[in-house]
């Protein structure tokens, strides 16, 4: 079922509250009192001919702002509000257009979306006179039949060609006052009759990859296995390494994401000028020495011993490309958090204190 917009909301919470605390009629002026449900269904339909009005209004409406008779993609309508997907030109987006109590608004914040795909719902538009007042009375009063029908709110028609049904339909909006709550009740545009519309299964959500690490700062070599498989001969251009994520960009400017489901996911081509473009290859660092880097920097640093688990690390060269250089940064920290820098070798460069 689709959002409500507020005049539905409105009008089914209205409807409810006539359930919930009853009708009390004017019994004074007829000649034997009259029960609820008979006063409720009275009401029921005085609400079908204010709808079946306005409908006849919205498509005239639609007939002069448009001219002749309006191809459409999907069409709905209440006894207030009336919108539409009008096709304005062949090629170009439908127009969502909204006549709310008599007048043209905006339809900002407001979609209103075919059941079907675009190209589909193209393929199966329809004109507005198809909606025709008669075949929607008519199935009006075939629901209402039903046994517990005649009080139940009819919210807003919809009208659209449905995927599952095959078929052009129009479908209600059911708010019931004998307490079954809401539903949808669909026709056939054409003859009126009811439809029954058998759902396809939702696919089953994909079951998300394992997670194989819980913490990649051990895990660099893998990432690298993963890369060489898709980028065998490039050279390095900045390495990030985190305790849930590995991110490469290559000298050449493409990046990717390693996870801990130890999967290797490439993104966007990185446009900044932070990079020596000559690379560098990964044995020019010692990977698994990364985590006793951390050790050191704390010492390094004056760093508390708490720290050292948040340690996480970026190798690169300057703009300038000179030597590879591994940054140990402590996210533990607010901006600016405390940095240590190294050599390949391990050597202390510089510090943040």
């Amino acid at each position: 079922m689709s959002r409500l917009d507020p005049a539905t909301r409105t009008c089914i919470a209205l409807a409810l509250l006539l359930c919930a605390g009853g009708i009390q009629a004017p019994v004074a002026a007829q000649g034997t009192p009259k029960s609820v449900v008979e006063v409720q269904a009275r009401e029921a339909q005085r609400t079908d001919e204010r709808f079946l009005a306005y409908l006849t209004r919205f498509k005239a409406a639609l007939a002069a702002r448009f001219g002749g008779d309006p191809t459409v993609l999907m069409f709905k309508a209440s006894e207030v509000e009336g919108e539409a997907l009008v096709v304005t030109a062949s090629g170009k987006p439908a127009e969502h257009v909204i006549w709310q109590e008599g007048k043209w608004i905006p339809n900002t914040n407001r979609q209103l979306r075919p059941w079907a795909s675009v190209d589909v719902a193209a393929a199966h538009a329809f004109h507005v006179s198809q909606v025709q007042e008669a075949v929607v009375r008519e199935a009006i009063h075939t629901y209402r039949r039903k046994p517990g029908k005649a009080t139940d709110f009819l919210g807003d028609l919809s009208v659209g060609f449905d995927p599952d049904a095959a078929m052009l339909i129009a479908r209600f909006l059911t708010a019931s006052l004998s307490g079954t709550g809401l539903g949808t009740f669909a026709f056939d545009l054409a003859s009126g009759m009811g439809v029954v519309i058998v759902r396809a299964p939702q696919p089953a959500p994909a079951k998300a990859a394992p997670r194989q690490s819980d913490d990649l700062r051990h895990d660099v070599a893998r990432a690298f296995v993963a890369l060489r498989a898709v980028a065998p001969d490039k050279r390095l251009g900045a390495v990030r390494v985190e305790r849930d994520r590995i991110d490469i960009t290559l000298a050449e400017r493409s990046t990717y994401r390693f996870d801990p489901t130890f999967a290797l996911t490439p993104g966007a081509r990185y446009d900044g000028i932070w990079l020596c473009e000559k690379g560098f290859v990964e044995g020019d660092v010692d990977w698994g020495n990364l985590p006793d880097l951390a050790h050191v920097a704390v010492l390094v640093d004056h760093l508390d011993d708490e720290d050292e688990p948040h340690a996480r690390y970026i190798v690169d060269r300057s703009r300038e490309c000179g030597p590879v250089e591994i940054e140990v940064i402590f996210d533990n920290y607010t901006t600016p958090q405390p940095w240590v820098k190294f050599d390949t070798s391990g050597r202390y460069k510089s510090a943040s204190h």
